[in-house]
């Protein structure tokens, strides 16, 4: 096994999105039922605005219609300020010059109405882009069929990694396990041994996407020089477009 861990490259703006910044199932899955309702940008128009209706946030399980409104409240103010802090860099090729973009603007949820949210148009092509390639309306179908919390935060991810790959090719993509870790949501002193983490999380979480959609996954672990345990893994995905789900 190739010990040696080479730099891993982002083919795509909107992938480089997903990896800068860590979001819950519950948020990715806002991201891509607000993707699914964008519009194209009218002439010097800034931003849009998007209302997800309530049964759409709860058939997908951003929210629920059960539970204290305490509690409730509590979760979506979170998912709104995640959401609502969800930038990028601006690229330069000054290196006296730096910035950032917000995504979206704002975002209000209202129990019996569904969430508005407010984007930055800057961003409307990348949305656009999945969108009219139906990757949306496919993550929403099978992210439905998944149970297990971190299926449903593994899954987007590797979707994206396959759909990049019809535009600009993919050989696997490198994740370094700690980051692969707080992307799914496990607390720093859950799961320590890779190989626990491998038995008890990722391994079941793979073999959950392997059977409840298209996806075919698979990975190899690997070791940064000079380590003594497995810092990464190299996953290796494809799609069955013959699979009936």
């Amino acid at each position: 096994m190739d010990n040696e861990i080479g730099t891993a490259r982002y083919q795509n703006d909107f992938a480089m999105m997903q990896r800068t910044k860590l979001f819950t199932a519950k948020e990715v899955s806002a991201i891509y039922l607000a993707t699914s309702y964008v519009q194209k940008p009218k002439d010097g128009e800034k931003a849009q605005v998007i209302h997800i209706p309530k049964e759409d946030l709860e058939a997908y399980g951003v929210s629920t219609a059960k539970g204290d409104h305490k509690d409730w409240s509590a979760e979506m103010s979170k998912i709104a300020l995640n959401l609502t802090g969800f930038s990028v860099l601006n690229p330069s090729d000054d290196p006296r010059k730096v910035g950032a973009k917000a995504v979206f603007y704002e975002v209000e949820v209202d129990r019996d109405n569904g969430m508005t949210i407010e984007l930055n148009n800057d961003f409307a092509p990348k949305f656009l882009w999945l969108k009219e390639g139906g990757f949306t309306r496919m993550h929403l179908l099978e992210i439905s069929e998944l149970k297990s919390q971190y299926s449903r935060a593994l899954y987007p991810m590797i979707k994206t990694f396959v759909f990049r790959s019809k535009d600009v090719g993919w050989s696997g993509e490198l994740i370094e396990i700690d980051h692969l870790r707080k992307l799914l949501g496990i607390p720093d002193k859950k799961y320590k041994l890779f190989a626990n983490f491998r038995d008890r999380i990722l391994d079941r979480a793979i073999a959950e996407i392997n059977d409840k959609t298209k996806l075919k996954i698979t990975y190899e672990p690997k070791k940064k020089s000079g380590a003594r345990g497995y810092t990464h893994v190299l996953i290796y995905a494809e799609e069955d477009s013959k699979k009936y789900i």
